[in-house]
């Protein structure tokens, strides 16, 4: 909470305009407390950003914390939608921006849980943004899916050494408040889904025309910590 309250200073020096709340997104309690003080102000949307990682062979990953990230990458967010989205229709406007990957266009070796969270909130994303209309409904449904950025999530991972190794993959990796502004500019604007990226784009364009079997097996290189 000192780190969230340090940057609540840093957002808004006058103490106005933003609320901090200490909360475990992996518990649905943690989930719920976040909600209940959100819901309590003016709230003009939401960006369900929250992620939790994990990289490794599947079969060394324990139950435990296969539970914890499909709490926060998967329950988390289909919980806060199902309370929020009836806030935000009462009001006709608003809308919530979620936060996928481009790993949930391809085969995400060693990242498989992760791989697979993200694409079913890639799914679930597009699924509630034409269930509901499209841009025409006032209460926008957008679905951002970036590619790798320098965050702390990746602190103390491997993947950070096997990442850093690959130069391609390296030069692709975008600064967090470029990708911050294009996928709310893509909110804003109603659309279904953004790639933040020149290059990302490009990749995702690649692997719907690749042969599953090459893209899979490319992956799979790029993320073997022996290479």
């Amino acid at each position: 909470v000192d780190r969230l309250e340090a940057l609540a200073r840093e957002l808004d020096p006058s103490g106005t305009r933003v609320a901090t709340v200490q909360a475990d997104l992996a518990t649905d309690e943690g989930t719920d407390r976040m909600l209940d003080a959100a819901l309590a102000r003016d709230l003009h949307g939401a960006v369900l950003a929250a992620g939790s990682y994990w990289f490794g062979e599947f079969t060394t990953m324990t139950p435990e914390v296969i539970d914890a990230l499909l709490a926060v990458d998967v329950r988390a967010p289909v919980r806060c939608a199902r309370r929020l989205l009836p806030h935000f229709d009462a009001r006709a406007r608003g809308g919530l921006l979620f936060v996928a990957s481009t790993g949930s266009f391809m085969p995400t070796p060693r990242q498989a849980v992760y791989g697979g969270a993200k694409s079913f909130l890639q799914n679930f994303a597009r699924s509630l943004h034409f269930e509901r209309g499209g841009a025409a409904n006032p209460v926008h449904v957008t679905l951002a899916c970036p590619g790798g950025m320098p965050t702390e999530m990746l602190e103390g991972s491997p993947v950070r050494e096997v990442l850093a190794r690959n130069k391609v993959v390296s030069a692709m990796m975008m600064q967090p408040e470029a990708v911050a502004e294009a996928s709310l500019d893509a909110w804003v604007r109603g659309e279904a889904e953004v790639v933040p990226g020149v290059m990302n784009r490009a990749m995702v364009a690649f692997s719907r025309v690749l042969p599953l079997g090459r893209l899979g097996e490319g992956a799979a290189r790029v993320y073997d910590p022996k290479k």
